[in-house]
């Protein structure tokens, strides 16, 4: 993640802390922890009396990293298979390895499947203005760290594929977006992860676009190739 993904993150355990706990089983870690706080988005593997397992990978095909702690989700609506994006601290104070951590905050991740748009008209994927901070791929997922102007959550959030592209060396994505609140007067962080393997995958895809409505109103654009397996801006 970018410095500015790494601010967003940080935002987020004080904006919504409230409605991401994390309750702590008899060995939990202290409630005072030390330590450098991380954030990645990761998948929940496992939970249950014993602890919670996540999974990731730091970036495009890295190898996969495992990280445990002995609490458990409070919130039985975060089942295996969520995307979340997580704000912990490692016990062996490294990032990006495997090992022990405990958990200070996470934030559930729009996501994750993409929609396909019933035509190609632009009205398909109107959208609001996305600030978006950064994107990266890691594995079969495309994670995207933004802030959006909105009350308490958003309306609609998709990700939309043109299906005059899907066929394409090229298909085309657009990030979709509706404030729950017109004009609510201030920007939240907030975290999409979606599962792109069904475009990626395909041999005759040569890479994605992905388009959104920037802070200026304008339509921007970014692009993921196979070969760089990077995210850059459109030129």
């Amino acid at each position: 993640m970018t410095k500015i993904g790494r601010f967003f993150a940080a935002l987020a355990i004080s904006a919504l802390l409230g409605a991401a706990a994390v309750s702590c089983s008899k060995n939990s870690e202290p409630e005072n922890p030390v330590g450098d706080v991380f954030s990645d988005i990761v998948t929940l593997a496992t939970t249950g009396e014993e602890g919670t397992t996540f999974v990731y990978r730091m970036l495009n095909d890295s190898p996969e990293i495992t990280l445990t702690t002995t609490q458990r989700f409070q919130d039985a609506t975060v089942k295996p298979g969520a995307r979340l994006m997580l704000n912990y601290i490692a016990k062996n104070g490294t990032q990006h390895e495997s090992g022990a951590i405990n958990v200070l905050s996470y934030v559930k991740c729009f996501g994750p499947t993409i929609t396909t748009a019933s035509t190609s008209s632009p009205t398909a994927w109107a959208s609001s203005k996305v600030f978006l901070s950064s994107a990266w791929r890691s594995g079969k997922w495309l994670n995207l760290s933004m802030a959006l102007e909105m009350g308490t959550t958003a309306r609609r959030f998709e990700l939309v594929l043109d299906p005059a592209t899907a066929d394409s060396a090229e298909p085309e994505l657009h990030i979709v977006f509706t404030p729950d609140v017109v004009n609510a007067g201030m920007s939240l962080p907030a975290y999409a992860s979606y599962d792109i393997s069904a475009l990626w995958d395909r041999q005759e895809t040569e890479g994605l676009k992905i388009f959104f409505v920037s802070p200026d109103g304008n339509e921007q654009s970014a692009h993921i190739s196979k070969g760089a397996s990077s995210l850059k801006p459109m030129e």
